[in-house]
């Protein structure tokens, strides 16, 4: 169990580390969080207006 957890810890950073990279999956993720944040924004100011 314990080996399975360091492997998953090892893994995700593998991955972190991928996506720090400028690959364009890395963007196309900034880019969906970025639309996700507007998204969110703007049904926020909906919601308040």
């Amino acid at each position: 169990m314990n080996s399975r957890k360091s492997l998953l810890a090892t893994n995700t950073n593998m991955i972190a580390q991928w996506l720090v990279q400028e690959s364009p999956l890395s963007i196309l993720y900034r880019s969906l969080v970025h639309i996700s944040f507007n998204l969110e924004a703007s049904a926020l100011k909906v919601l308040i207006d």
